[in-house]
């Protein structure tokens, strides 16, 4: 009996990969002019930008959320008021926008 010739996982893989990363031509789709300016301000915004993070508990997130979503702001300006009142706490000048 003869034994069917198996490929090697890696041959299966490159298929796979190939099959789903290369769209067929009706799927293909030409970038839109509306959705350049959309990430391109998102990168504008954050130029000469730093991100600033921590770990807490997750409590701690859904109650930020919260008091911002009661308040009408954003996080990251409840947070940039917070540094603010820090930074007046320890004699520094509040440099933070807090939007």
């Amino acid at each position: 009996m003869a034994q069917k010739k198996r490929r090697s996982l890696d041959a299966q893989l490159a298929q796979r990969i190939t099959s789903v990363t290369s769209p067929s031509p009706a799927e293909q789709v030409e970038p839109t002019a509306s959705s350049q300016p959309a990430t391109q301000s998102k990168v504008n915004s954050r130029t000469g930008k730093k991100a600033i993070s921590g770990f807490f508990e997750p409590e701690v997130s859904r109650q930020l959320k919260a008091l911002a979503a009661i308040e009408g702001r954003t996080v990251q300006g409840m947070i940039g008021e917070a540094l603010n009142l820090l930074f007046e706490k320890y004699g520094k000048d509040a440099i933070a926008a807090d939007e």
